[in-house]
């Protein structure tokens, strides 16, 4: 118990702490990289929450690359405790699901951890009861200042582009994120585009995830056009949009 306890905080702890370089260790497929943006720095709740989240994933990802339900189980205890508002818009014409709730997608990671052969089925159970309970202490209010659309797929052959839109503030520093939630991966890019059709931030970097940070000039208008792209995957891939 105790090894898997030290694995998980490892584990966690690494994924945590790189999240928002991810894409940063990846090839790039364009030799132009005047425009990308760099690292995001989260400073506020909401940001702090949102690459808590993306990191989450990325957890997720690693525990199934590697035969390892410590992190899945640590990703659904991220995923399961923190709650965003849902980016509504009626110009968003992507598909999504509707029903999509973070206790039960949790929940699923948990099971998924269970099912794992790996001869240490006691400390994994020990583990996922833990953070069960942590589900029942914590409350589900939401972090403000923070949207998210969960549940949406783009197909390489048939759906290869989504489009949002976003009110960012100017003067205010905007995050954006987008992360594969689910196998098989693909490659995904992001642009950001301001009212007056500029592209004003982008990411098209070989990764299974995309992230920008700009500031909106103030000048500028609140309206935003976020255009989420797959450059290469399998066949259909789901992803999860965040915005702060």
């Amino acid at each position: 118990m105790l090894r898997s306890l030290l694995t998980l905080i490892l584990v966690l702890g690494l994924a945590l702490g790189g999240a928002l370089s991810l894409t940063a260790v990846a090839q790039e497929k364009d030799k132009d990289t005047s425009k990308e943006e760099g690292k995001p720095t989260p400073s506020t709740p909401a940001e702090k929450a949102v690459s808590a989240v993306t990191a989450a994933y990325e957890l997720v990802r690693y525990g199934r690359e590697n035969n390892a339900p410590e992190a899945l189980i640590a990703a659904a205890r991220v995923i399961g405790t923190t709650n965003l508002d849902p980016l509504e818009d009626k110009e968003n014409k992507a598909e999504i699901d509707k029903d999509y709730d973070n206790r039960t997608e949790a929940e699923n990671l948990i099971k998924e951890a269970l099912g794992m052969k790996t001869g240490k089925t006691a400390a994994i159970k020990g583990l996922a009861a833990s953070v069960r309970s942590q589900f029942k202490e914590t409350t589900r209010n939401r972090i403000d200042g923070s949207l998210t659309i969960t549940g949406a797929t783009l197909n390489i052959r048939r759906d290869r582009t989504d489009t949002y839109y976003a009110n960012l503030r100017p003067g205010q520093q905007a995050y954006i994120n987008v992360a594969n939630t689910r196998y098989p991966y693909g490659d995904i890019d992001l642009y950001v585009y301001n009212d007056r059709n500029v592209l004003v931030a982008r990411d098209y970097r070989a990764n299974a995830n995309a992230a920008v940070t700009f500031t909106p000039p103030r000048t500028a208008g609140l309206r935003h056009r976020i255009v989420v792209r797959l450059y290469a995957a399998r066949g259909t891939v789901q992803y999860r949009l965040f915005i702060r």
